[in-house]
């Protein structure tokens, strides 16, 4: 995984967003307007009118921006299984040939999970050079689900190795970058309103338990106050790796 240059946020003239896989799929939802965009309601699809979108847990968006001439369109996150995006994809009439590169937001699987099949399926007529921007190296942990009455069970991980044996190359963007057309906004600091519950853990690495055996070791210095501060920015830097709850 490497890193690309520094941040600075691009203009463009024009850019839409295409909803690939939400929560639900509306046929009948009300055509609605907006004085500074434009929305685009997909009901029947034209092209097979004896099929229809499917709505499952999970997002992916299609991002086109338009700039100087210039279109540049990018996938942005994949949904929960590779069925549904696969099929909305395909009746939405999105061309794979056009794309010019893959976001991943974050490493949850209702946003990552059908990334490998839609990868497997598209690749031979994706460019070359084809990039994943994620956020992190925390995107390929792996994910443990359960409940208070049940050992905890593998909810699997991203894979990037089978991504690097396709061709698609991870470029970490943990901070602000620029694309060609979109840009990433890195880790956003933010209060939210949910509460950590014991059925989704993160595994640690090696790391990870280096950081909390340090912040054991610190500890026994307490009383200095440079080893209490120095404890303090080890503990911030595990507190986010050690087994926790990551739902959303």
């Amino acid at each position: 995984m490497r890193s690309i240059e520094p941040f600075e946020a691009p203009v463009v003239e024009s850019l839409s967003v295409r909803v690939v896989v939400d929560s639900v799929f509306d046929q009948f939802m009300p055509k609605a307007t907006h004085p500074m965009v434009t929305i685009e309601h997909v009901g029947r699809i034209r092209s097979n009118l004896n099929s229809t979108l499917a709505g499952e847990w999970g997002l992916s968006l299609h991002l086109e921006s338009r700039n100087a001439g210039a279109t540049r369109q990018y996938l942005l996150d994949f949904g929960y299984t590779p069925e549904v995006l696969l099929r909305n994809f395909s009746l939405l009439g999105i061309e794979p040939e056009r794309l010019d590169g893959l976001i991943l937001s974050h490493g949850h699987r209702d946003h990552y999970g059908g990334l490998p099949g839609f990868v497997a399926h598209y690749r031979d007529r994706m460019r070359d050079d084809l990039r994943l921007f994620a956020g992190g190296k925390e995107n390929f942990r792996e994910k443990w689900v359960g409940s208070r009455d049940e050992e905890p069970v593998s909810w699997g991980a991203l894979d990037r190795a089978a991504l690097e044996a396709a061709r698609v190359e991870t470029v970490c963007c943990d901070a602000a970058h620029a694309l060609e057309g979109p840009f990433t906004t890195g880790n956003i600091a933010r209060q939210s309103f949910e509460r950590v519950l014991p059925n989704t853990l993160v595994e640690p690495t090696p790391v990870d338990a280096k950081c909390i055996l340090e912040r054991h070791r610190l500890f026994v210095g307490i009383g200095n106050g440079s080893a209490k501060e120095r404890d303090h920015s080890c503990e911030k830097d595990a507190s986010h790796l050690a087994p926790r709850v990551t739902r959303r």
